[in-house]
């Protein structure tokens, strides 16, 4: 059975994956959720990043496949967004962009290559939050693309349940499955079997899914980690009476 771990590390599932903790914002844990903002550093081949919301400095070093949580006062609406390597200040910006910050629980994902050898580049976007309660006996996720060499795929559980159809790169979706050890089979959309994870959802939680790494390791760039495999990560987001 995968052990879930809560706020800053992501747990990775599948062969080739380095899995590090990250660092929790001082004070998160001191605020309401509905204040609480997140990001997850997906790109394999970004440095550690410093991301800035408007020109102010929200999270520091936050290093490559880590999840940083942090609580900020924002509002709903769109922000400007950007993203630099730790330390370089707003002037070597890797990506400045906009971003939709929806009510709730808001995530910002970079992901895609800085040097855009597969042709997804490097950016910033803002990922859709469910953290209300679950159906009885169900686990909601939120699963996520970011595996740069991987073609649009299709996702479903063995037992049948469709998590995510025609789902490309940068793309999410969110579904609540039956709780309890399962098979996930990712299957290309001419449906090539390109891997397959084993998960243990716990009844009532929440959790994000996020496909990294490469289908290819020899077509990564050197500024990628060694045998950096095509993995899922996984984060546990809430539990029941956290919603």
């Amino acid at each position: 059975m995968t052990e879930y771990t809560r706020r800053g590390v992501l747990v990775g599932i599948g062969a080739g994956m380095a899995v590090t903790a990250g660092t929790t914002v001082a004070g998160a844990d001191d605020h309401e959720r509905e204040n609480v903002a997140r990001v997850v550093h997906l790109s394999p081949d970004a440095p550690a990043l410093d991301i800035y919301v408007d020109g102010e400095l929200w999270f520091e070093g936050v290093e490559p496949l880590t999840l940083q949580e942090g609580a900020t006062p924002t509002e709903p609406g769109t922000y400007d967004v950007a993203a630099v390597p730790t330390g370089e200040g707003l002037g070597n910006a890797l990506v400045e962009t906009e971003a939709e910050i929806e009510p709730g629980p808001s995530t910002l994902a970079a992901i895609g290559e800085v040097c855009a050898l597969s042709g997804n580049e490097f950016d910033l976007v803002a990922l859709k939050s469910e953290f209300g309660p679950t159906q009885a006996d169900h686990a909601r996720v939120r699963v996520v693309h970011a595996s740069p060499d991987t073609p649009t795929v299709d996702i479903e559980t063995e037992s049948g349940v469709t998590i995510a159809e025609g789902l490309s790169f940068g793309e999410s979706r969110i579904k609540e499955i039956p709780a309890g050890e399962t098979v996930v089979p990712v299957r290309s959309t001419d449906g090539t079997t390109l891997a397959r994870f084993e998960i243990a959802p716990e009844a009532g939680h929440v959790y994000s899914a996020f496909g990294v790494g490469y289908q290819d390791p020899e077509s990564a760039p050197e500024s990628a980690p060694d045998d950096l495999g095509f993995s899922l990560a996984i984060s546990e987001d809430a539990a029941p009476g956290e919603q």
